[in-house]
C-alpha cells in the first residue's frame, strides 16, 4: 500500500513510539543529559507529506528546551506557524531564555504541564518567561533547584532567579500538581529554606492544589503540613525512594493523621515501611527505640538493618544511654547501616563483651564517638565494609583494631598518626569525597590489593582541582602494583550551554 493510502489514525499509530519523550524523563530533575546522541526526531517528516501531516503535531506535543537557540528557533517557528502552538501539551524549561520565552508561552494554549528550573545564571534574562507564565494554566508544574546539601554552595542567587521565584509565588497557588523542588534535611542552605518557605506559604493559600509531589528528608517541615491542611488537597506523593525519610516516616505519620491519609509511596515496600509493618524482612528500616523488639523477634534471621534516629538538638541530657548488649541477638547480621545522631550514646561495654559476629558491612553514618567506641570493642571477625560518612577523629581507632580485615573502605581517614594503607593492607577499593593531602598514599611498603581508587566529589573548586592534581601527581604506581583505575566523580560533561 502506498505511503500516501495510509490512514492517518495508522500512521499515528506508527510515528507516536518513535516521537514520544517518556514521563520519567520528561520529569526527571537529576544532572544527567535528557537525550542521548542519535537521530533526531524531525527526521521523520522528511518521510512523506503524509508523515508530515501527522507527525507535526505528535512532534510539538512534547517540547525540551535546552538552549537560547532552541528558544529562539521554537519562538520564530511559532511566529509563522502560531498554530503549532495548540500542539504543545508538555513544555521543560531548562534555563530563562530571554524573550523568546514570552512568545512561545504566548502560543502554547492547550499546555498541561510545565517543567522550570531555578538553575537560572544572571546572564540568562527571565522577563519573557515570567510574563508569559501569566498566559498559560498548567494543571502541573514541575520545579527544581540545586544545590550542596548542607551549605549555600552552588545555589544560584541573583535577580533573575528572585525574579522567577516572585512570578511562580505569584501565580502557582492555582495549579492542582506541583512538584515541590526541596526536602529537608537534605537542604539546610538558607537560601534555599527562604525559597521554600515561600513557594510553601504561596501553596498553602491554594484553593486547587490537589497533589504535591516531594522529596524528604528524616523529618517533615512545618512549612509542608501548612500546605496538606488546605481543603482542596487529596494528595502527597513520594517521588523517589530516599530511605533517610522512610527509615523515620511511620513516626511521623503517628503525629501527624492528616498527612497519613493523603501519604502515597512509590513502591510497597515502602508502604510497609511507613506503616510500621513487622514483617521479618531481610531489608528493613527501624528506630533505635525499635531494637530490642526486634532484636527478640527477628534477630536470629536478620541479615540486613538500617538503624536511625534524628532526635534533634538540646535533648542529650532526657536521653538513656544505650546498652551495648542490645547487639546481641542479632546473630545472622552481614549488614548494618547505623544513622544514630550524637546525641544517642552509648554506655561503657562489660570487659570482654562481644556481639554481631558475621557482620560483613558496616556503615555509620553520623555515629557518635561512643558508637564508635562501642563497635571498636567488638571483634567483627567477619568485617570486610566499611563506610563512614562523616570521618570522625574516633575512627582512627576504629582502624587501629579492625583495618588489616578490610577489602572495601568509603571515607578517607588521614591521620598524623599512620599511613591509612599501612594499616588497611588487604584493601581492594578506597572512595573519598574530597581531595586529599598530597602524601595521603605514601605508605611506607608496597600495597599489593589496592585495585581502584574513587573520588565521589559533587563540585570541585579551583583551589580544590590544585589540590586533586598534586594527590594524583604525588601518587606513585609502584607503591600500588594491582591498581587499575581512578575515578573522578566531580568532572562531568556540560549538559546544558
Amino acid at each position: 500500500m502506498a505511503a500516501g493510502r495510509v490512514p492517518d489514525e495508522i500512521v499515528s499509530e506508527i510515528l507516536t513510539p518513535l516521537l514520544k519523550h517518556a514521563d520519567e524523563a520528561f520529569s526527571d530533575t537529576s544532572e544527567k543529559p535528557f537525550l542521548a546522541p542519535g537521530y533526531s526526531s524531525s527526521s521523520y517528516l522528511l518521510v512523506c507529506k503524509a508523515w508530515l501531516r501527522v507527525s507535526t503535531p505528535l512532534l510539538y506535543k512534547v517540547v525540551i528546551l535546552r538552549t537560547t537557540s532552541q528558544a529562539l528557533a521554537l519562538a520564530k517557528v511559532l511566529k509563522s506557524y502560531p498554530e503549532f502552538g495548540s500542539f504543545i501539551r508538555k513544555l521543560r524549561v531548562e534555563g530563562g531564555f530571554g524573550a523568546a520565552m514570552g512568545s512561545i508561552l504566548k502560543c502554547a494554549t492547550n499546555l498541561t504541564e510545565i517543567f522550570l528550573t531555578l538553575v537560572i545564571h544572571g546572564s540568562d534574562n527571565v522577563n519573557g518567561l515570567c510574563s508569559g507564565l501569566s498566559l498559560i494554566n498548567p494543571r502541573h508544574v514541575i520545579l527544581v533547584d540545586r544545590a550542596d546539601s548542607y551549605t549555600n554552595r552552588g545555589v544560584k542567587q541573583n535577580k533573575n532567579v528572585e525574579q522567577l521565584l516572585q512570578a511562580l509565588t505569584e501565580l502557582i497557588f492555582e495549579k492542582k500538581t506541583v512538584d515541590f523542588p526541596y526536602w529537608h534535611p537534605y537542604h539546610l542552605s538558607s537560601v534555599l529554606d527562604v525559597r521554600a518557605t515561600a513557594l510553601a506559604s504561596a501553596l498553602a493559600k491554594s484553593r486547587s492544589l490537589e497533589t504535591l509531589i516531594v522529596y524528604a528528608g528524616g523529618e517533615f517541615p512545618q512549612y509542608l503540613l501548612r500546605i496538606i491542611e488546605s481543603p482542596s488537597f487529596k494528595s502527597l506523593e513520594f517521588k523517589s525512594s530516599r530511605r533517610h525519610f522512610g527509615m523515620n516516616m511511620s513516626f511521623i505519620l503517628e503525629k501527624h493523621p492528616k498527612l497519613k491519609s493523603v501519604a502515597k509511596f512509590p513502591d510497597a515496600l515502602f508502604e510497609k515501611v511507613c506503616n510500621s509493618s513487622a514483617s521479618a524482612s531481610h531489608e528493613k528500616f527501624y528506630h533505635v527505640r525499635e531494637l530490642d523488639t526486634l532484636g527478640q523477634s527477628s534477630g536470629h534471621t536478620l541479615q540486613k538493618l538500617h538503624v536511625m534516629c534524628h532526635d534533634g538538638w538540646g535533648i542529650a541530657a532526657t536521653r538513656p544511654k544505650l546498652d551495648p548488649s542490645i547487639f546481641s541477638p542479632f546473630i545472622a547480621l552481614t549488614h548494618l547501616i547505623w544513622g544514630v545522631d550524637k546525641y544517642r550514646k552509648f554506655a561503657q561495654p562489660s570487659p570482654g563483651f562481644s556481639a554481631l559476629p558475621n557482620l560483613q558491612t558496616l556503615e555509620l553514618r553520623m555515629a557518635n564517638g561512643s558508637a564508635v567506641d562501642v563497635f571498636s570493642s567488638f571483634n567483627l571477625q567477619s568485617l570486610e565494609n566499611l563506610v563512614l560518612r562523616p570521618v570522625r577523629a574516633k575512627h582512627v581507632n576504629f582502624l587501629r583494631r579492625h583495618g588489616a580485615k578490610l577489602l572495601h573502605l568509603d571515607g578517607p581517614i588521614s591521620s598524623p598518626e599512620f599511613n591509612l594503607f599501612d594499616v588497611c593492607t588487604k584493601l581492594e577499593t578506597f572512595k573519598a569525597y574530597g581531595p586529599l593531602p598530597a602524601d595521603f598514599f605514601s605508605c611506607s611498603a608496597p600495597h599489593t590489593s589496592l585495585s581502584m581508587i574513587t573520588f565521589d566529589i559533587p563540585f570541585l573548586k579551583p583551589a580544590q582541582a590544585s589540590m586533586m592534581a598534586d594527590t594524583c601527581a604525588a601518587l606513585d604506581p609502584q607503591r600500588f602494583p594491582a591498581l587499575k583505575e581512578v575515578k573522578i566523580h566531580a568532572l562531568t560533561w556540560p549538559t546544558t550551554e
